[in-house]
């Protein structure tokens, strides 16, 4: 994939159908939105290939006008059904304020690119490659795939009009068509961003029902089934959930002699009470922490993969559950009523006393369920990543399996792989 061209063919500012009303032309940033929506881009990627495109037939050779055709059709669908989606989700198509405490809703559009590329399959693409993050952040746009450092992505890196979500949209000369997208992680998170991308693609499909206002590791099933979970700190022995499993077991394999803690981001929409519409808008959601020490690497030096015979051993999967129960309806109640929750939270993560290792799952998310009239995506991934010793966590396409989105220092990355191939 050495010699792929991915050439920008077309840049236009899609804007909303319809106007924005008078009483919604500002939207004020939630506290969690202020705290915790770091002034970054939240990447996404999804990969449709040709079969998916050309309904007529599954193979590309010899239909060469039936898929340009396809791909006209299916560009112009993209960009109508944007158009349309952003009416509802107009806070994406704005400017934030000066004061990066809220949004200016002035219709003022979002960025949208169209690339061609060239001298690769998707296909090729999908089976990935030793450099595969530097060709996913091609498929972005500008404020991500032309950044050198991936570590450190400026909110307005690359765009003067600031905008707060970029679509890219790539086609192959095979018909395979990768959507490429970057929204403002200061104005929304990951359940935000699945919401639109579900709506947009029901929008593209006409199904007005279904409408609601680095490194890749992938862990197939069997290797999720095989990380026996045994909850000791409750004296009991308790099926750990697969997210439970698989931090725990990639936590485990980043531990050295330092502390290490682990903080788990969790999403607030279901645990408020009263519950929040899944589909509601913004950063609504926290972190939790557990905790690492020496002591405990030795402890459960095997706790993951067998049972836990002594009910004194500490391990992982325990620590990774309580910190989770941790969030819970007092939490919540506390964390309304006054900012001084979060704000005590946040402080270890500036004081430079421990390495953190953070886990987002983004897994049970309809993230394979977008299609936009020609089919499922074939892979979705998250492109690249903005923020170090960060582990994304999402659903194989079958779904009995987890992809992990690692993100670490070169050095750490390399140890690391170490100890994960060693495991598996």
């Amino acid at each position: 994939m050495e010699n792929m061209k991915v050439e920008v063919v077309l840049k236009q500012t899609i804007k909303p159908s319809t106007q924005t009303p008078l009483h919604s032309k500002t939207f004020n940033l939630s506290f969690l939105d202020q705290h915790l929506g770091p002034p970054i881009y939240i990447p996404f990627t999804l990969y449709y290939e040709s079969g998916d495109v050309n309904n007529k037939n599954n193979h590309c050779d010899g239909y060469k006008n039936n898929l340009e055709e396809a791909c006209e059709h299916r560009v112009s669908v993209i960009k109508q059904s944007l158009s349309e989606t952003l009416a509802r989700y107009y806070p994406l198509a704005g400017r934030m304020k000066e004061d990066n405490l809220a949004v200016e809703c002035n219709d003022e559009g979002v960025e949208y690119f169209e690339t061609r590329v060239s001298d690769v399959r998707l296909s090729q693409v999908i089976k990935r490659s030793p450099n595969h993050n530097s060709v996913l952040r091609k498929f972005l746009p500008p404020c991500i795939s032309s950044c050198d450092n991936s570590m450190s992505i400026p909110f307005d890196y690359g765009f003067k009009s600031k905008t707060l979500l970029a679509i890219q949209v790539n086609i192959f000369e095979c018909g395979g068509i990768v959507i490429g997208m970057c929204m403002a992680h200061r104005l929304a998170d990951a359940s935000t961003m699945f919401t639109f991308i579900t709506d947009w693609a029901a929008t593209a499909r006409g199904a007005i029902e279904d409408i609601k206002a680095s490194k890749i590791v992938e862990l197939k099933r069997r290797n999720v089934n095989n990380i026996v979970c045994q909850d000791t700190s409750q004296q009991n022995t308790s099926p750990c959930t697969r997210v439970e499993a698989v931090t725990s077991f990639m936590w485990k394999r980043y531990m050295d002699s330092l502390r290490v803690w682990g903080v788990v981001y969790s999403y607030l929409r279901s645990r408020i009470t009263p519950p929040l519409p899944a589909n509601s808008f913004g950063n609504i959601y926290t972190f939790t922490i557990a905790l690492s020490t020496p002591s405990d690497e030795n402890d459960i030096d095997d706790g993951l993969r067998k049972d836990v015979s002594s009910p004194n051993d500490l391990n992982l999967v325990g620590k990774v559950r309580d910190a989770i129960k941790k969030i819970d309806d007092k939490y919540t109640r506390k964390l309304q009523s006054s900012e001084d929750e979060l704000v005590n939270d946040v402080k270890p993560l500036t004081s430079g006393e421990a390495i953190f290792l953070g886990f987002s799952s983004w897994c049970r998310f309809p993230i394979y369920e977008a299609d936009f009239g020609w089919g499922k995506p074939t892979w979705v991934s998250i492109g690249t990543m903005a923020l170090r010793n960060t582990v994304f966590l999402m659903d194989t396409k079958s779904g009995d399996g987890i992809e992990a989105f690692v993100n670490m220092a070169k050095e750490d990355m390399d140890n690391f792989e170490v100890k994960l191939l060693a495991d598996q």
